[in-house]
C-alpha cells in the first residue's frame, strides 16, 4: 500500500510540478525533506503527509488514498465552466505575442485544472511542421502541444532528460524553434544543457552517387530541408554542418517553454 502510494506521489510531482520537489513542497505544505525521503523511498508516506497533498484544489483525495478516478480534479456537473486554453497556429516567442489575435484560432481546448496558467497555450502542429520530420518525437500533424512559458515552472537544469522545449536562438533570428533538451556532462566540453533542434531533415538521393574516400564509400554533401528563421529552406550541406545543426550546448535563458501536454486529434488543414 505505502509503495503505491509513493508511485502517485512521484506521479504528481513529476505531473503537476514537473519534478520540482520544492514548488510541490511549497504549493502542499508537505515540507520538503520529508518530500525528498518519501520520492527516494527513504520513509513512507503518513497520514498526515497525504492529507496535506489531498488538501491541494487539483488533487483527487480519492484517487491519492484510493487509486479511484482521475488524479486531478475536473468539473463534471459543469462542464461548460472546464478551464481551457488558446490555440495557436505558431509558436509563440513571448507572452506578449499571446495578444496577436491573428495567431491564435476561435476554439481552445478544454485542461484539467492542474494545466489551467496563464502563460500556457497549446501549439496547433501542422502538415510539414519541422517536429514531424523526426519519427522518434511521435508527433504528428493535428497534435496539440501544450506549451507553458512560466519559468517557474520549469525543472531545474539538471533534470531535463530529453524534454520537449521551445528555444529562442540567435542564430535562428529569434524564431522559436522546438527541440530535445537535456543535461549533460561531457568530459571534453564539460556539463551543460544540450538542445537538439528539430529543423533538419535529409532528403533522399535518388541517383546513390558516392565518392571514394580512404578505402570507404561516403556521400561528400547531402540534401537537406532546414528550417532556419521561419522558413523552411532546402539546402546542400556537408556532414560536419549536418553534425553542427544536429545539437549544441545553450544557455539556460534560451529556454522559453517547456511542452506539459500531447492531446492528438484529427489533422484538418489550416
Amino acid at each position: 500500500m505505502a509503495t503505491e502510494a509513493v508511485e502517485r506521489i512521484k506521479y504528481l510531482l513529476n505531473t503537476r510540478w514537473n519534478g520540482n520537489q520544492s514548488a510541490m513542497a511549497k504549493d502542499t505544505g508537505c515540507g520538503q525533506s520529508t518530500l525528498s525521503l518519501v520520492v527516494r523511498e527513504k520513509a513512507k508516506p503518513g497520514k498526515n503527509f497525504l492529507q496535506k497533498i489531498a488538501k491541494h484544489p487539483d488533487i483527487n483525495s480519492n484517487w491519492l488514498f484510493h487509486d479511484e478516478g482521475e488524479p486531478f480534479k475536473t468539473d463534471t456537473q459543469n462542464p461548460q465552466e472546464d478551464p481551457s486554453l488558446p490555440i495557436s497556429t505558431t509558436l509563440l516567442s513571448d507572452w506578449k505575442g499571446r495578444n496577436k489575435q491573428q495567431k491564435f484560432l476561435d476554439q481552445r481546448q478544454v485542461v484539467p485544472r492542474c494545466y489551467d496558467k496563464e502563460q500556457a497555450y497549446f501549439y496547433l502542429v501542422s502538415m510539414g511542421d519541422p517536429i514531424t520530420w523526426e519519427k522518434t518525437s511521435a508527433v504528428q500533424p493535428g497534435d496539440l502541444l501544450l506549451i507553458d512559458m512560466d519559468k517557474e515552472s520549469m525543472p531545474p537544469v539538471r533534470r531535463f532528460s530529453s524534454d520537449l522545449v521551445v528555444a529562442q536562438l540567435p542564430e535562428q533570428g529569434g524564431y522559436p524553434i522546438l527541440g530535445l533538451l537535456s543535461f549533460e556532462n561531457c568530459p571534453e566540453e564539460g556539463e551543460g544543457l544540450v538542445f537538439k533542434p528539430f529543423i533538419l531533415k535529409e532528403i533522399p538521393d535518388l541517383s546513390n552517387s558516392k565518392k571514394k574516400s580512404k578505402g570507404r564509400d561516403r556521400l561528400e554533401a547531402r540534401r537537406c530541408l532546414v528550417y532556419e528563421q521561419g522558413e523552411v529552406k532546402e539546402r546542400t550541406l556537408s556532414t560536419n554542418q549536418i553534425t553542427a545543426l544536429s545539437d549544441e550546448y545553450i544557455a539556460y535563458e534560451y529556454v522559453i517553454g517547456i511542452c506539459k501536454l500531447l492531446i492528438r486529434r484529427h489533422f484538418h488543414p489550416i
